[in-house]
């Protein structure tokens, strides 16, 4: 995960980093205070049960947007994003995820003060796909 660069982009340290590896899927989780947190997912390209394409992978999304939830959706060529306010009991959170299906690698950054822009997740994946 680029904790350097999230932490930059959130103005905050990271407080805490936890993950696990299998030989399925990998997840890393960064909270950098009970404001902002970021979870990076990774799985070797072709696994089962992945989404192939941009277009499978913001499905869930799209199903979410035509529920009447706030989402919005982009599609950058290789990396699908979406951003969602999700409700939460005694607020909301402002998340963005964006992913390429291709390596598939997930990034996902929210927080409850802001909302977080698809295009700042969009350059903060292609940091970590750089270090893959």
């Amino acid at each position: 995960m680029p904790v350097a660069d999230i932490e930059q982009f959130l103005g905050e340290k990271a407080t805490r980093v936890v993950g696990t590896d299998n030989s399925t899927l990998s997840i890393c989780t960064a909270d950098f205070s009970a404001d902002a947190s970021a979870k990076l997912q990774y799985a070797k390209p072709g696994a089962p049960g992945l989404p192939a394409d941009v277009k499978t992978m913001l499905a869930i999304p799209r199903d979410m947007q035509s529920s009447g939830q706030q989402v919005t959706i982009k599609d950058f060529g290789d990396v699908g994003c979406y951003s969602a306010v999700l409700k939460l009991m005694g607020g909301q959170e402002y998340a963005a995820t964006c992913g390429n299906p291709k390596g598939y690698i997930v990034l996902a950054v929210a927080r409850t003060s802001a909302a977080v822009p698809m295009e700042a997740v969009n350059k903060l994946l292609a940091a970590a796909m750089s270090k893959l």
